[in-house]
């Protein structure tokens, strides 16, 4: 019996290290893949878009009344 007990202790621990390290392993990746991207536009074209979305602001634009 006392090699059963041994055994099945082995097995249960196997498992467990096995989940540790499935979980370490699953961890590191998520940190590594964060959700950043490459985009393909230029530094130049961003300023571009970023002026004009400034410029464009419709809280400057012709404001209606309603009475």
């Amino acid at each position: 019996m006392d090699v059963d007990a041994s055994v099945i202790a082995g097995v249960i621990a196997a498992v467990f290290i096995t989940i540790l390290v499935l979980l370490a392993l699953i961890a590191v990746y998520l940190y590594k893949h964060k959700g950043s991207y490459r985009t393909n536009e230029t530094v130049e074209e961003g300023e571009a878009d970023k002026a004009l979305q400034e410029k464009s602001d419709p809280s400057e634009e012709k404001q209606e009344y309603f009475m």
